[in-house]
């Protein structure tokens, strides 16, 4: 579209006053940084200094990579965005761990192949933020990969992986501090906490780590009052709750529920649920 709009401006020169009005309307942060910064050097249309600040600043969020998600606006967006389910990791016992990613269209009905992990996951954790898919922790394959006859074992891991649906790419940014899985993730102000979980050789954790997407950097948050597995939580109205689990392997299922609504705050323990979960 940018290149239409250049070549059509360039064919008559009577055409520039409409150049501002037309070129302000371009969805910067969606072009390759490589020809932004190619139109902004060596452009033979003029450029006002309004559309040259459009310019630098799509060039500076594309090369923000970690800060992307909180800095997404309407030159960063997709004109015609879609609704979709994404179904991520988990494995069959005839296949081991899967590294499709299947997206069921809200509209049609319809389940379609979207993309393939960077590694078989299970047991693992996701969220959003900005429209960016975030795929945290959880079980991956040991052993040397394609040999078949070696052992495949389960190893827990501290990886994070972003995927970006408008280009289709992956990005793995900064691990853990501990690796994790059966464990839950949620977002609060744009901050991705990892609650308990089991580690390596069966440990479990009480530990929670946030991580920082401006400075791409986990640090340790307040602990959980328990080691706890196999949990469930959301956030409602800025407090993020965590429900049931297990405290220990084997255990029955817990009640409790707890909450926490800062980060230098406390987590408190609230009603229990009816039911062991």
């Amino acid at each position: 579209l940018l290149d239409l709009l250049l070549l059509w401006l360039k064919q008559d020169k009577s055409r520039s006053i409409h150049g501002s009005s037309l070129l302000e309307h371009i969805r910067y942060g969606l072009i390759p940084v490589e020809d932004l910064r190619k139109i902004y050097t060596q452009s033979e249309v003029p450029l006002t200094a309004s559309i040259k600040c459009l310019i630098i600043k799509a060039i500076n969020y594309h090369t923000s990579v970690f800060r992307q998600p909180i800095l997404q606006d309407k030159s960063t967006t997709l004109r015609n965005q879609k609704t979709r389910i994404i179904l991520l990791g988990g494995g069959t016992v005839s296949e081991g761990l899967i590294t499709e990613v299947v997206a069921f269209d809200v509209y049609n009905h319809k389940w379609k192949a979207l993309t393939q992990v960077c590694d078989g996951v299970q047991n693992h954790s996701v969220c959003v933020v900005g429209n960016f898919l975030y795929v945290l922790g959880g079980e991956v394959e040991g052993g040397t990969p394609g040999d078949p006859n070696s052992d495949k074992i389960l190893l827990v891991t501290n990886k994070v992986h972003r995927y970006d649906p408008r280009f289709n790419t992956w990005t793995q940014i900064t691990g853990m501090l501990e690796k994790r899985c059966q464990f839950s993730c949620c977002v609060l102000n744009n901050n991705i906490f990892a609650i308990g979980g089991r580690g390596e050789n069966g440990c479990l954790h009480s530990s929670v780590e946030v991580y920082n997407i401006s400075r791409d950097r986990w640090t340790k948050a307040r602990e959980l009052p328990c080691k706890i597995h196999g949990h469930a939580s959301a956030t409602c109205k800025n407090t993020i709750y965590i429900s049931g689990g297990k405290y220990a392997e084997p255990a029955s299922t817990s009640k409790d529920l707890y909450s926490l609504s800062s980060l230098e705050g406390q987590w408190m323990k609230q009603a229990p649920m009816s039911i062991a979960r």
